[in-house]
């Protein structure tokens, strides 16, 4: 009737139930369809370029670190060194070094002492990149850990970029079919 004409009939359903179908479908659309010309903003921008910083400087703290320890003789991150070097079929002892049978320590015993060892309460660290005796917190981390770190945090940006990029309270997020489009436009 606004658009000029004399009236409008609903045939299949009443005047509400259609505005509420339409208004779905519309919903429907707009979440399963790509924004094209959205472009990354100034706030996603910010948090990007703070966001490299902190990892250049979390990657440096960790090489600093385990400089230190190789030169204390000590190896950073030792269960990770252990398991390289099982994977590469050696354990780098002579057979006159591996315990005895009657040798061994209990394993329950040698887990609570390490258990003991390792009381660290990772949300009450006031600095990850000491988290005592100048230890980081990453002090263990391989590439994998980097990466899998770097990737969560990018996709935590991204959708909380796209919420405020797209600046429409229909779209929650971007669709899990189209995330790959974001990520690289992002």
């Amino acid at each position: 009737e606004a658009e000029g004409f004399d009236e409008v009939h609903y045939e299949w359903l009443p005047r509400q139930q259609a505005a509420e179908r339409l208004r779905l479908w519309l919903e429907e659309q707009k979440a399963s369809t790509r924004v094209e010309d959205l472009q990354p903003s100034d706030w996603f921008q910010e948090r990007w370029q703070a966001w490299q910083k902190d990892l250049r400087t979390w990657h440096s703290k960790h090489m600093e670190y385990k400089s230190r320890m190789a030169k204390h003789g000590r190896a950073a991150g030792a269960s990770v060194d252990a398991a390289s070097t099982l994977e590469a079929g050696t354990t780098g002892l002579a057979v006159d070094d591996w315990p005895l049978l009657g040798e061994e320590e209990d394993p329950i015993t040698e887990f609570l002492e390490e258990l003991e060892r390792d009381e660290l309460d990772v949300f009450g660290i006031e600095d990850i990149c000491d988290t005592g005796e100048g230890e980081p917190l990453f002090a263990c981390f391989a590439f994998e850990d980097w990466a899998l770190m770097s990737l969560r945090f990018e996709l935590h940006l991204l959708v909380h970029a796209f919420k405020r990029d797209c600046n429409d309270p229909d779209r929650r997020g971007p669709m899990s079919e189209h995330l790959a489009f974001y990520y690289a436009k992002y």
